[in-house]
């Protein structure tokens, strides 16, 4: 597709100068620190400052000068402002025990001066451009003006005993109040002023400006005491931008006798456009190219709710071992898990070996309640500090976190997938719309697709490039494509024509297949499950798969006949694990409702290498199971 960029052209009509007004809210921020205003008895407390709110309208003008500063734009203006700087300096004083009839109490009074504020000031200002966002300006500058409002309200207020029946001796909760002008107010007020406004055009010469700007008080309001104001106002500007005055244009001259006709010249034009192998042309710039099939491959492990950590440490076990290592993955599950099931409540169980620092017990459940970013509300908590263990490989082991959902251990699919790319080669044809009244013409073309030079095939108006089903296969976002011809006529003259558009391979084919890794991993075809896991010589479950549960019950239901593959670690001698094997497999019998005559037993023996981790340990404490045709 051919496309032309043209530069937005200033709006030479609009003058240089701008009026503007606004309307702001403020958080004011009163910093003090004294007794009492000047003749003002108070007693016992310093009043240290406090936040009121109030407001403040302006009106002005700007101007916009051709020079910048520091390569910024920059606009120079003042304005006009009647600022609400209000504010109720509050102070708790314990006055002692307060004593009616047999009742004694502390009591507290407030001591609350409300002052009321408002200078007139004028607001000379720069504002810089900021790069990267239109619109947006950094306001740097002062405010100098005059109170033209200075009002106090003074008084105490008992706040403790809350008993309406304590009074001060006036017979009221409130003495001492007192209310007029703040004596001895300093006769200017300044202050620095630093802010952000983000201009929004509404119009040809109307923008509505959302500003906040900071207002850092630098004198003090009262002679002789330290009081001073600064604010927060936020709000909005509007600004109209002036016409420039232009003076009427001379009167236009005589118009000279028209030119004589131009020759007759031979029309000599060139278009391009493209397809696809399907013969559609580009939507919206992007050539769809329909050629990619896309298959994933998704490998589910059956985990323990469990994660083995390192000695002395809160960093999760390593492993080479697929299996091991989506063992180790097993948090995020945990976490999609309890995001499925919003009425769940998790048990997070840290431990530790004898040999090690019992807080480490807390630690490990930190980095567990970290990495699943869980609402803490659904947790509980749990360190375990163990025995020492029976046998060395044990300690490794006992350095773990454990999930209980609702106190039941729950068996977890982890879930990895890896996706492949196939594709054809995707021929695309450029097509050429020429008029050329001086021929015969010549024509040069050149192609590239993402800068790399292709070659054409064909001749003519017509010509085709292949793109490699390698690129295809790789490419995960848009190419762009570029096609140009010049054309030259027997006059020598000579037209140029171009077309881009992004070649985008499109998936048109999504195939899945899911395998279930065992704990020795093997992949197998997807029809062993594993029901559940076992502490180390236990032959109850401590955690069970029910979606196999279920699966084998429907099975068994429909006079299927099941295998079991009873498992134990490398630990103990081969007779009492054969022993602890069927001790297993009775245990899955009766938790899928199994008769013996329903069932095979597989027993095995343990390969040591497999079992040389904490993870192969607890994967092979384990009964699987799969379904007899």
């Amino acid at each position: 597709m051919c496309t032309h960029a043209t530069a937005q052209k200033a709006d030479t009509a609009l003058g240089r100068w701008i009026v503007q007004g606004g309307i702001y809210g403020s958080a004011n921020m009163h910093s003090s620190s004294f007794r009492q205003l000047p003749g003002i008895p108070n007693c016992c407390v310093t009043f240290t400052g406090d936040l009121g709110f109030g407001g403040a309208l302006v009106a002005g003008v700007e101007y916009v000068p051709e020079t910048t500063l520091f390569g910024l734009p920059l606009r120079a203006g003042a304005n006009v402002s009647y600022t609400l700087l209000t504010a109720a300096l509050r102070e708790p004083e314990v006055v002692g025990n307060i004593i009616r009839g047999n009742d004694v109490s502390s009591g507290t009074v407030e001591h609350r001066l409300a002052a009321s504020y408002a200078p007139l000031s004028i607001e000379p200002y720069i504002a810089l451009g900021l790069p990267g966002i239109q619109g947006l300006r950094l306001k740097l500058g002062v405010q100098a003006g005059i109170p033209i409002m200075a009002t106090y309200e003074q008084s105490q207020m008992l706040l403790t005993p809350s008993d309406p029946a304590y009074t001060f001796e006036n017979g009221s909760r409130t003495r001492a109040h007192t209310e007029g002008s703040i004596p001895q107010t300093s006769a200017l007020y300044a202050a620095a002023v630093v802010g952000l406004r983000y201009e929004l055009q509404t119009s040809r010469q109307l923008v509505v400006a959302p500003e906040v700007q900071y207002n850092i008080g630098l004198t003090n309001i009262v002679k002789d005491l330290t009081w001073s104001i600064s604010s927060i106002r936020f709000g909005v500007l509007f600004q109209y931008r002036l016409e420039r005055h232009v003076e009427a244009p001379p009167p236009p001259p005589v118009a000279p006798p028209p030119p004589p006709p131009p020759p007759v010249i031979a029309r000599l034009e060139s278009t391009l456009n493209v397809t696809g192998p399907d013969g559609k042309a580009p939507v919206n710039d992007t050539l769809h190219l329909p050629v990619v099939k896309e298959h994933t491959a998704a490998t589910v492990y059956h985990a323990a709710p469990v994660v083995f950590f390192e000695a002395n440490s809160t960093r999760p076990l390593a492993t080479t071992s697929p299996a091991g290592s989506m063992q180790q993955d097993v948090v995020a599950s945990v976490r999609a898990y309890m995001e499925a099931h919003p009425d769940v409540r998790l048990i997070v169980i840290g431990s530790t070996a004898a040999d090690e620092d019992a807080s480490l017990a807390k630690g490990r459940i930190t980095w567990a309640v970290d990495q699943l970013g869980l609402d803490p509300g659904r947790l509980s908590v749990q360190p375990v500090v163990n025995q020492p263990a029976r046998y060395p490989e044990l300690a490794d082991e006992q350095r773990m976190v454990r999930f209980a959902f609702n106190g039941a251990g729950k068996v977890l699919d982890v879930e990895r997938n890896a996706t492949t790319r196939t594709a054809a080669d995707a021929e695309i044809r450029v097509a050429q719309m020429l008029v050329c009244e001086a021929g015969p013409c010549t024509s040069q073309w050149n192609a590239s697709v993402q800068g790399t030079d292709v070659a054409l095939a064909g001749g003519g108006e017509f010509r085709s490039m292949t793109i490699p089903a390698a690129r295809l296969e790789s490419a995960r976002e848009g190419m762009l494509l570029n096609v140009s011809a010049r054309v030259q006529d027997t006059t020598g003259r000579n037209v140029a024509s171009q077309v881009q558009a992004i070649i985008m391979p499109d998936v048109v084919e999504r195939t899945t297949t899911r395998s279930v890794l065992s704990s020795d991993d093997d992949a197998s075809a997807g029809d062993i499950h594993t029901l559940g896991y076992f502490d180390f010589d236990g032959t109850a479950f401590t955690s069970v798969n029910d979606d196999a549960i279920a699966m084998v019950r429907e099975a068994l239901r429909n006079g299927k006949r099941i295998r079991l593959y009873p498992g134990t670690d490398n630990l103990g001698t081969e007779q009492y694990n054969q022993q602890l094997q069927r001790a297993r497999a009775r245990a899955a019998t009766q938790l899928v409702g199994a008769k013996e005559r329903d069932a095979d037993i597989h027993l095995t023996t343990t390969d040591p290498s497999v079992t040389s981790t904490p993870m192969g340990r607890m994967a092979r404490r384990s009964v699987r199971v799969s379904i007899l045709p």
